[in-house]
């Protein structure tokens, strides 16, 4: 699947910022975080293309189920559930449908 990953993205009436970062792969075997009282998705810059932006999707979907129960503490189990079939439509279902 072919996406552009932006270097601002807007979601739920914020504009997060989305920054290649070296290393952060190395440090906490992640290829990608988000921080949604930064407003920043970080993706490692080491990785395939196609790695990136399953990692940019994923965290999406992190900044998305945050945004939108609107808090910052630890998801519930059910919030998991729901980020995880997110993600599974954006990058599973979607592209098999064209889009």
């Amino acid at each position: 699947m072919r996406v552009k990953v932006p270097a601002q993205i807007q979601l739920g009436g914020h504009t997060f910022s989305v920054q290649r970062v070296r290393g952060l792969g190395d440090a906490e075997g992640a290829e990608a975080r988000s921080n949604n009282r930064r407003l920043v998705i970080e993706l490692e810059d080491d990785r395939p293309q196609s790695v990136m932006t399953m990692a940019f999707l994923h965290e999406l979907c992190h900044v998305g189920v945050r945004i939108f129960r609107d808090g910052y503490e630890r998801p519930s189990k059910a919030e998991h559930r729901l980020h995880d079939a997110l993600g599974e439509l954006l990058t599973q279902a979607l592209p098999q449908l064209g889009v």
